[in-house]
């Protein structure tokens, strides 16, 4: 009898120890070191951009600069395996576009800060182990330009979105550092997650070497991703009634979307 009550004890001590391990498994990674999964996230996005341009017709040429810093504030909460993004609030913090206009003898200077780009973005998709920021800089003007060349600036996305603007694909032209904007799935169960991504782009790669009436660009971005988990506590707000709203669904992944 000793000898069958102690089997009985084994077998249910393994039963157990194999039930522990099920649940442990099938929690998000990082909730799975006996971490609380956060009930949601505070989610803030900072971009700064600085660029130049140049085009030289028969008649003219003209330089310009532009710089700019924008900020993106929403909430995340969990929808397992994926995450539901909401927004709150888009600010310009700053937006100014100087030019340089020759024309013979005759140089002409012009700035212009208004219609500044705004910052929009589209979600955090989940691929294997990380979610991936799909955001983008949209000119919502006709131009950009204070002297009103019909140009567009081609300005700058996140690697997943894979913007394609007359025919260029955005990630085909980075000259440094990356794109890739991402967080691993293990980060989103600590308190904070902060991290800075930054590259340089421009077109034509011979930029700034250009052909007679040939438009050339570059760019210098830095995006800085800030994140607070909450565990308890819930959003002041529900996303989605009159003081937020929630964005579109998402359709898509790393094949990205088109735009232009």
């Amino acid at each position: 009898m000793a000898f069958l009550l102690k089997a009985n004890k084994n077998l249910l001590n393994q039963v157990i120890f194999c039930l522990i391990g099920l649940i442990i498994n099938s929690l998000p990674e990082g909730a799975s070191q006996l971490k609380p999964w956060p009930s949601f996230w505070e989610v803030k996005i900072n971009l700064f951009i600085k660029g130049n341009y140049l085009l030289f017709d028969q008649n003219r040429s003209l330089e310009g600069c532009y710089h700019g810093q924008f900020r993106w504030q929403g909430l995340l909460e969990p929808d397992e395996p994926d995450l539901i993004l909401y927004h709150w609030q888009t600010e310009v913090l700053s937006w100014e576009v100087l030019e340089k206009e020759k024309k013979g003898d005759k140089e002409t200077a012009f700035s212009r800060s208004s219609n500044p780009p705004r910052l929009k973005v589209g979600t955090f998709l989940r691929e294997d182990e990380a979610f991936w920021l799909d955001f983008f800089l949209e000119d919502p003007s006709d131009s950009f330009s204070p002297s009103q060349i019909k140009r567009k600036l081609i300005l700058p996305a996140s690697f997943i979105r894979n913007l394609i603007v007359n025919g260029l694909r955005y990630n085909d032209f980075l000259k440094g550092g990356s794109n890739k904007i991402f967080v691993p799935i293990k980060e989103m169960a600590k308190p904070e997650f902060h991290q800075n991504f930054s590259w340089k782009w421009s077109y034509p790669p011979s930029y700034p070497k250009l052909h007679l009436n040939e438009f050339g660009e570059e760019h210098e971005v830095n995006v800085t991703v800030q994140i607070k988990s909450h565990y308890k506590k819930t959003p002041l707000f529900k996303p989605g009634d009159e003081n937020g709203h929630k964005l579109p669904v998402a359709i898509g992944g790393l094949n990205g979307y088109r735009s232009g």
